[in-house]
């Protein structure tokens, strides 16, 4: 997901896509031999947010242009905590410090797409248009204040840019997909889903013979490759597994052929369904 912000760098596709190409040889070896990067991600905790942080703090300390300096730097004013710095960085190409927030979030359009206040996460409260107001006016202006400013001169730090990294995938309504529109902002080339009630799901794949697999949240970051989906009952046991599943909350699903993942969505309850319909005055 990218998304523009007068104050601060969203990095456009060209500076990920850099990024990548210039950590091919050590992506290679993490296949080869995946434990280093195992015990780095450890995480206890099962929030995606930490995970993802995890993974971009090994990268950080495994890549040749960017150097960690600190992250989760807590800003306290008093007894009271303002905030918090997720990543002080290095750039040892121009010599310069910089500030970068990362964020990984799944939303589900619902109405008008093109308004990010449209898109909701599987947790209701969770929205992006509240995440990106967030983003520009609190987590990336946090190294303005004056107490940051006197953290970060004791370190000898003068911050030159602030960055977001924000990652994830939109999920568009299954009945109107892929007509409905992406929020302004995004980017073009963005991950995909699509999201549907559980009838939905049983009216469009009741005699689908591929595999689905409800997938755990750190399965949600990337699509599966060969050989990472298990086998999973078919016909009415798949269906009664996703009811009770989606009971408890929205549920997210891929299809696989032959071992190889073809599509995700989300299946949502009717109750998370009405829910969103009372808040859009019962559209």
């Amino acid at each position: 997901m990218q998304l523009s912000g007068e104050a601060s760098d969203w990095p456009a596709a060209a500076w990920y896509d850099a990024l990548l190409v210039d950590y091919v040889d050590q992506l290679q070896k993490l296949d080869d031999d995946p434990l280093e990067l195992r015990a780095a991600c450890d995480c206890t905790t099962k929030l995606q947010g930490h995970y993802f942080e995890a993974l971009w703090a090994f990268w950080l300390s495994t890549n040749k242009r960017y150097r960690l300096v600190d992250r989760n730097v807590r800003i306290q004013d008093a007894a009271r905590t303002i905030g918090e710095l997720d990543f002080l960085v290095e750039d040892l190409h121009e010599g310069v410090y910089e500030h970068w927030e990362v964020a990984v979030k799944f939303f589900l359009g619902y109405g008008q797409t093109t308004s990010p206040a449209c898109w909701y996460g599987p947790n209701q409260s969770d929205r992006l248009r509240l995440k990106v107001e967030r983003l520009l006016t609190h987590q990336t202006q946090l190294t303005k204040t004056e107490v940051a400013r006197g953290y970060l001169r004791e370190k000898e730090i003068e911050i030159a840019r602030s960055r977001v990294v924000m990652k994830g995938r939109l999920f568009y309504p299954r009945e109107v997909e892929p007509k409905a529109e992406s929020p302004r902002g995004a980017g073009l080339n963005h991950e995909r889903g699509w999201w549907t009630t559980v009838e939905g799901f049983d009216r469009m794949f009741a005699d689908d013979q591929r595999e689905w697999l409800m997938l755990s949240k750190r399965d949600w970051f990337a699509k599966l490759g060969p050989g990472e989906a298990p086998q999973l009952p078919q016909g009415r046991a798949r269906l009664l597994e996703l009811r009770r599943s989606c009971q408890r909350r929205p549920t997210c699903v891929a299809a696989f052929v032959g071992g190889s993942e073809e599509e995700r969505g989300f299946v949502v309850s009717d109750e998370w369904l009405a829910r969103l319909r009372a808040e859009n005055g019962g559209e």
